[in-house]
């Protein structure tokens, strides 16, 4: 477990690091027991962190994140193996997530690579 291994890098569209990126990432550095979602809107841009209990890498491990528009904004809710481990008020990136470029990419994010075996991937 050890850098450029992650449990769970994934965007959509682009990792979001300025706020003029329109797009999702989940997971940076390792994600053993920290979980970093990032949100851009093209306005602006949201990096929330939500600490859970240690995952080992070699175990199966269920990662929930539910972003859901609301009002002008968006609301965040993270879940680790059905424990629910944060909520955040997001009133600032209420605009469009994708812009219509890129597309869903598994790794990569700041060059974390994912280590282990995907059991499935839901998106609604």
């Amino acid at each position: 477990e050890k850098r450029p291994n992650s449990h769970c890098p994934l965007y959509i569209a682009t990792n979001p690091t300025r706020k003029s990126h329109h797009g999702v990432s989940i997971g940076h550095k390792q994600s053993h027991s920290e979980i970093e979602v990032r949100i851009g809107d093209g306005r602006n841009v949201e990096s929330i962190k939500f600490k859970h209990d240690r995952v080992p890498l070699d175990s199966e491990c269920n990662r929930t994140v539910r972003l859901v528009r609301e009002n002008e904004g968006r609301v965040l809710d993270v879940w680790v193996n059905g424990n629910h481990v944060g909520n955040k008020q997001l009133p600032k990136v209420g605009g469009d997530l994708y812009s219509g470029e890129g597309g869903v990419v598994f790794g990569n994010v700041w060059d974390w690579s994912f280590t282990g075996t995907l059991g499935s991937l839901t998106m609604q």
